[in-house]
């Protein structure tokens, strides 16, 4: 059988779209006009709906890259905010915003921003009207919220609740039950995949993508060095990552996104999941705190034959 290397990945980098419409828009900044970043500060972490307006790809509002007029039932999260003065003299506010599932993202004016109630706070203010004890409330909370196996329990800390080893077992069963219902055999864990699957995940932190600046296969350069001899393919993710968050979570999204939503790759990723010929698996998650200010996990998946 003829090995062959297949790739897929879940970027947060999405293309640059086109945009239309109000050129008179009062937010656009046009090429000519200079925008000098005045202050930089962190707002404390809260989820936002978009109202209009654009997200720009860099503070200095360079390049629009979405309108966001179509994500304005999207929940996205803040935490960062920036004031920018432009060469008239005038001030505005722009925070850096990303999406729930961390594949839209860019700074957007203060003003097109709508906050959303907190979810702890709300939850909090719900049990104390119907009269719940603390700790009753605080137990129907998570009955009612968790709705999957997690194998790692939530923390007030977010990067204390990450576990690699709960990511790579809660993967492993959830890539496991996809296939089972499909009549395919379940994968098997490799140590060995395992190693170069955690060192990918530590490379796509600052370089989110399978081949080198030379255009070789990064992971298939390095199977050698992990024993890895039958080197077939690599799925890469990106996820945010808060007090929410468990890797149980952030695992059963990972298998989620790549099953069910992964269009923007031509479905590279379902049909390395999901593939007959390939048996045994690796998988890494690294946790880091992302250049826009938030924590994410990244995640490296690697197949052999």
């Amino acid at each position: 059988m003829k090995k062959q290397f297949i790739m897929g990945i879940l970027t947060a980098a999405l293309g640059v779209t086109a945009f239309g419409g109000d050129l008179a828009n009062s937010h656009q900044v046009n090429a000519s006009q200079r925008i000098k970043v005045i202050k930089t500060a962190k707002l404390a972490g809260a989820d936002y709906h978009v109202t209009g307006g654009y997200l720009y790809s860099t503070k200095q509002l360079t390049k629009r890259i979405h309108n966001a007029k179509n994500y304005r039932q999207t929940r996205f999260f803040s935490n960062r905010v920036v004031t920018i003065q432009r060469a008239n003299g005038h001030r505005a506010k722009y925070q850096y915003v990303i999406s729930r599932n961390g594949r839209i993202f860019g700074w957007i004016w203060q003003g097109d921003l709508k906050k959303l109630p907190d979810k702890q706070s709300s939850k909090t203010n719900s049990n104390q009207s119907s009269g719940g004890s603390s700790i009753s409330s605080t137990k129907a909370e998570q009955s009612a919220t968790d709705d999957s196996d997690a194998t790692s329990q939530k923390t007030d800390n977010p990067i204390s609740n990450f576990s690699l080893s709960d990511y790579r077992a809660s993967f492993l069963k959830y890539l496991n039950q996809e296939r089972a219902t499909r009549g395919l055999q379940p994968y098997t864990e490799d140590s060995n995949l395992d190693a170069l699957a955690q060192l990918r995940s530590t490379q796509i932190v600052t370089h989110f993508a399978h081949e080198d600046d030379q255009g070789n296969i990064i992971a298939e350069e390095l199977a050698g060095q992990f024993n890895v001899d039958d080197f077939g393919a690599e799925c890469l993710a990106q996820n945010f990552w808060d007090s929410d968050s468990t890797s149980d979570s952030v695992a059963r999204k990972d298998v989620h996104e790549y099953i069910y939503n992964d269009a923007d790759s031509n479905w590279g990723h379902r049909d390395i999941l999901l593939n007959a010929d390939l048996k045994t698996i690796g998988m890494g998650a690294t946790l880091h705190e992302h250049t826009g200010g938030f924590m994410g996990t990244w995640t490296a998946a690697d197949f052999g034959y």
